[in-house]
């Protein structure tokens, strides 16, 4: 994920794009870390680091096994000190900021210190906290600011959308910002350019 991290950080860099890093479900905090490694950008981690958040899982059209597991294991459940123990050790403190909550709710108040933002991840795998999150955050988005989400959960006979492709898709669809299909890894993987 470094190397791709650092593809994205060199985009940003060579268009100029304005802003901080925000990354929705920073779990144990590897992101958060890799995009700090690659840039000298403010990177923010937003989660409630006790899992998902039974009124998301509600709201999803479709809850298969492995979400279900992910969920009942608590497999996101992360101490936040810990996390932030982690960051010191790389020094990386100064230019990255743990924010605890719901993210529906946390990005209601939410202002990046740059007042922009340049790179939104979506790592949290559904629905309802990936559309509020986009909303919320919008206002801040520079131009060029990339909205990205990896491959979340699903199988490859499926047919359904995660949650957060599903928000992906539905917010292209009220901004008519494009929207790409790439891969993450070996992963799939989505993203819109906003283009003001």
């Amino acid at each position: 994920k470094l190397l791709a991290h650092r593809d994205i950080c060199s985009y940003l860099k060579e268009l100029n794009v304005e802003g901080d890093i925000v990354e929705l479900g920073c779990g144990n905090g590897d992101n958060v870390i890799s995009f700090a490694l690659a840039t000298d950008k403010m990177i923010y981690g937003l989660d409630t680091f006790t899992g998902y958040q039974t009124r998301d899982l509600e709201v999803e059209e479709t809850v298969n096994d492995s979400l279900r597991e992910n969920f009942t294991s608590n497999r996101w459940s992360y101490n936040k000190d810990d996390i932030e123990a982690k960051l010191n050790n790389y020094h990386l403190d100064k230019n990255t900021c743990l924010i605890e909550g719901d993210i529906s709710e946390t990005t209601k108040e939410f202002v990046p210190k740059s007042g922009k933002i340049s790179l939104l991840y979506i790592d949290c795998n559904l629905y309802r906290p990936a559309i509020n999150a986009l909303n919320n955050l919008k206002k801040y988005f520079s131009n060029h600011c990339l909205v990205y989400t990896d491959s979340g959960f699903y199988e490859d006979d499926d047919e359904y959308l995660c949650g957060e492709h599903r928000a992906l898709l539905e917010f292209h669809k009220q901004t008519g910002y494009n929207m790409y299909r790439s891969f993450y890894g070996n992963q799939c993987a989505f993203f819109i350019q906003v283009v003001k």
